[in-house]
């Protein structure tokens, strides 16, 4: 299934820049590149996804008590909208976990092979958003990367 990256590179009217930013900066100006209906929701995300890779960093084994009651479990409720209801179904537990084992698994292949594909940026209207790599963004900062490739997919209006 397409997404909105997906349909902007088909666009002749796009033009796609590839360079190396700095994760310091990246990080500094993340809430930049967020909506501004998406703010509040991006704070806790990254709030809580950093505790969970800062503590995997130094070696914290998860066990599936410790995932239901991490900052990052709560934040997945409001995630979908199925995960929302209480009490939580069986299937909406496990996709839940499976979400929170795919950051888990993330981080260890970030640092173990590095970042594979680029974080993806949109600029449109003046407007820059990091549409692809917000885990990713999260990882690098917590491991120390000093640079990451970004694809910046200049919209024409």
């Amino acid at each position: 299934m397409k997404d909105q990256v997906d349909r902007l590179l088909e666009n002749p009217n796009t033009i796609v820049h590839v360079r190396d930013e700095i994760v310091d900066t990246l990080w500094c100006n993340r809430m930049d590149m967020v909506p501004e209906h998406k703010k509040e929701r991006f704070k806790i995300f990254h709030d809580a996804f950093m505790e969970v890779v800062q503590n995997i960093k130094n070696d914290f084994h998860y066990t599936r008590e410790d995932i239901v009651k991490s900052k990052y479990w709560e934040y997945l409720k409001g995630y979908h909208s199925a995960w929302r209801v209480e009490p939580l179904s069986s299937r909406s537990k496990r996709q839940m976990l499976r979400r929170f084992r795919n950051g888990l698994e993330l981080f260890f292949d970030i640092k173990k092979h590095g970042m594979r594909d680029p974080l993806d940026i949109i600029v449109k209207n003046k407007i820059t958003t990091l549409y692809r790599g917000n885990r990713r963004l999260v990882i690098l900062k917590a491991l120390g990367t000093g640079k990451a490739k970004c694809r910046y997919i200049f919209v024409k209006a």
